[in-house]
């Protein structure tokens, strides 16, 4: 990455951590604020346009607490070629990612810090991120509070799916017709509340 792209990206980042740094955010904490910037996808200095995860934010403003603008600027690899740990930040990330989903895969998490910026194909491969993942697994099940599927709610009717399932063939005036079952399902109880 040439430096003046280097100093772009920087400033990007600077510029999203910069109502929290001065307390200038219109939303009840830092942490509501981060997550009403990770709904619009940003434009990146290489014109690419992708969404910022909060956690990916926090970092961000973790190293400029620590050391300034210098550490919103990605580094410049001398070690180019040789196997690289992850840094301590880009594992609170991993970790993060993996607790908020505990299904998601090592794949899906490493595409993920990929497309945040967090990790750098160049930087670290996605075995890397297998090793630190199999070795923090036995831990993450002291961090979850709740293991919880996507779209699952924690009480009876704050949400109801409809679910269409192939049923059987039925012969109807000679002509073989497919059946199909539609179901109302209440996502927390599981309990079907309709059907058709």
């Amino acid at each position: 990455m040439k430096q003046k792209e280097i100093e772009a990206l920087a400033l990007l980042r600077y510029r999203l951590i910069l109502p929290v740094l001065h307390d200038e955010f219109e939303e009840p904490s830092a942490n509501q604020y981060f997550e009403k910037v990770a709904l619009e996808p940003m434009v990146f200095p290489d014109g690419t346009k992708r969404t910022i995860r909060p956690a990916t934010l926090r970092m961000w403003l973790n190293k400029y607490r620590k050391d300034g603008f210098e550490g919103l600027k990605d580094k410049q690899r001398t070690d180019k070629g040789k196997p690289r740990s992850l840094t301590d930040e880009q594992k609170e990330v991993i970790l993060s990612l993996k607790t908020e989903r505990p299904r998601r895969t090592a794949t899906s998490i490493y595409k993920q810090c990929i497309e945040d910026g967090v990790i750098k194909k160049s930087d670290a491969s996605l075995s890397t991120v297998q090793r630190y993942m199999r070795k923090i697994q036995p831990h993450i099940g002291s961090l979850i509070t709740e293991d919880r599927r996507a779209f699952e709610m924690a009480h009876a009717n704050d949400l109801w799916q409809i679910d269409t399932s192939y049923g059987p063939y039925l012969t109807i005036d000679g002509k073989k017709t497919q059946v199909y079952m539609i179901m109302i399902i209440d996502d927390a109880s599981r309990l079907i509340v309709g059907h058709g």
